[in-house]
């Protein structure tokens, strides 16, 4: 017996370059799910006081910094990500020259009023990434029991080109 070819069975069967196409498409949508959702990086301004904000950076270092009055904190450390939690260690603070390359609130020579004035309450220790917003779930210094608490604020990403609204700077208009 001779085996015959039958070019009509070939046609039958799609060829594998249609399946290219949808293959890509597919492959495309589950890199963005995937790894889009992670992508927590960039400024995130608090929304009841715009002077407070977190910068996440890629390298999973953040700088954290709060004035409201007379309280006010600068700190920075590392996050990690667990699903839609972040959790944030403190590594520095505002007396650390890495940390506050701004040199903000320097000029107390004596420290006592420096080490006084930050208001530690109001760090980040744990947070979810809620709709592209970051709701803080535990805020406080882990060193301080006294300032532990469950306190819900949200930090919203900042918008391209918008200032982050510092105390004590004013434009002046003519």
């Amino acid at each position: 017996m001779s085996m015959m070819f039958n070019s009509k069975l070939l046609t039958a069967y799609p060829k594998p370059a249609c399946f290219r196409r949808p293959l890509l498409v597919f492959t495309f949508l589950i890199n963005l799910t995937a790894f889009g959702q992670n992508e927590i990086v960039g400024e995130f301004i608090r929304t009841d006081y715009p002077a407070g904000y977190i910068i996440l950076n890629a390298d999973k270092s953040f700088k954290f910094r709060f004035g409201f009055d007379s309280q006010w904190d600068l700190a920075c450390g590392q996050f990690e990500v667990k699903g839609d939690t972040i959790t944030f260690s403190y590594t520095a603070d505002m007396f650390s020259v890495a940390c506050n390359s701004e040199g903000i609130n320097m000029t107390d020579t004596s420290d006592y009023f420096l080490k006084q004035g930050v208001d530690r309450r109001w760090r980040p220790i744990t947070a979810r990434v809620v709709k592209n917003k970051i709701l803080t779930i535990k805020t406080g210094d882990q060193n301080e029991a006294e300032t532990l608490s469950f306190n819900a604020f949200y930090y919203k990403r900042k918008k391209k080109g918008a200032n982050i609204r510092i105390p004590g700077t004013y434009i002046q208009r003519y």
